[in-house]
């Protein structure tokens, strides 16, 4: 047999090798210059990257300052606050104790000033539940501003002897007007109370009454054991229509529906109050399944700036004209 048969495997086995051999190179070269890129060129780009995922710039505002009235007297101060929120909203009665002794662990109140302040809560909260249920069918010349300030009573005065004496009073007032009269509106969410087209409309209106804002009953019925201070403020904190789901402020609406003799309710989707602007549609379903018309309207209750005072104005008009047709309908 010819010599050169005998090697033909044998150098296509060295070709072969030699491709392998290149190819081999060609890779460890590219990962060479692939880690010389990374470690050297682009060092920096990853290592703020790897401490990116450790640490985070937050911006935090500077105090506002003092702000003094022209004779002197405080009128705003800096000063540290908790927000609290428990969830769920159906907890059992040991949940509700532990979060009480947790409240009592941050507030570090005087037990005896703040069982007086929680007697004058459940006698507040008393009070405003009978002047929600004396306004049914009752003539009401309510404003909206007077509506969305009850707010503050209903919040952040809520245990002082002043607010007590707000709610006794506005429970002598319901009692004295006159009964019938006028479409009846339930407002959900903020008022905007400085809001031209809101005012002209709704202010001591004996035709288009704003009866009450859900805001202003999100803790009725809520009793407050001024011997279980913690326990009561947890309750009240944990059993408001705003914690939790979406179905609980569709209820207490309902409620306030029946109670009231509600003609409309209009929900208003307050810029940047996801909770209420997710809540929307849902609300709008339930409350027009049983009967009580709602109108949607978008605005900010704070901003003046992201007010819509033509929107606002056309949508109120078209919306009462609908309420006094109906009305019309079933004399």
């Amino acid at each position: 047999m010819p010599k050169f048969l005998r090697t033909l495997p044998e150098r296509g086995f060295r070709r072969r090798a030699r491709a392998v051999a290149v190819l081999f190179c060609a890779v460890c070269l590219g990962l060479a210059v692939r880690l010389f890129f990374l470690q050297v060129r682009t060092d920096g780009f990853y290592a703020d990257r790897a401490q990116g995922q450790q640490l985070r710039d937050t911006v935090v505002p500077a105090d506002r300052g003092r702000i003094y009235s022209a004779d002197g007297l405080l009128l705003a101060a800096n000063s540290s606050c908790w927000t609290l929120r428990a969830s769920p909203r159906e907890m059992p009665e040991e949940k509700i104790t532990l979060a009480a002794h947790g409240l009592a662990e941050i507030l570090e109140l005087d037990e005896a000033a703040l069982q007086q302040a929680v007697a004058h809560s459940g006698r507040t909260l008393e009070l405003l539940q009978q002047a929600q249920a004396a306004k049914a069918g009752r003539n009401l010349h309510n404003d909206v501003t007077s509506e969305f300030y009850e707010v503050f009573v209903t919040h952040t005065m809520l245990g002082t002897p002043q607010a007590e004496q707000y709610a006794r009073k506005l429970l002598a007032d319901i009692e004295a007007s006159p009964m019938g009269g006028g479409t009846r509106l339930l407002w959900a969410h903020a008022v905007p109370f400085y809001q031209a087209p809101v005012r002209e409309r709704l202010n001591f209106s004996a035709e288009n009454q704003l009866i009450t804002c859900d805001m202003n009953a999100d803790t009725l019925g809520c009793y407050m054991d001024p011997d279980k201070p913690f326990e009561s403020m947890a309750a009240r904190l944990v059993n408001n229509i705003f914690n939790g789901s979406a179905q609980h402020r569709i209820q207490r609406a309902l409620e306030l529906c029946r109670m009231q003799q509600i003609d409309g309710v209009v929900y208003f989707c307050q810029w940047g109050c996801k909770q209420t602007m997710g809540a929307a549609q849902l609300f709008k379903s339930a409350l027009e399944a049983e009967g009580y018309p709602v109108l949607l309207l978008d605005g900010d209750g704070c901003d003046r700036a992201n007010t819509m005072d033509g929107q606002t104005a056309t949508r109120l008009d078209a919306f009462l004209e609908m309420l006094h047709s109906k009305q019309e309908a079933l004399v």
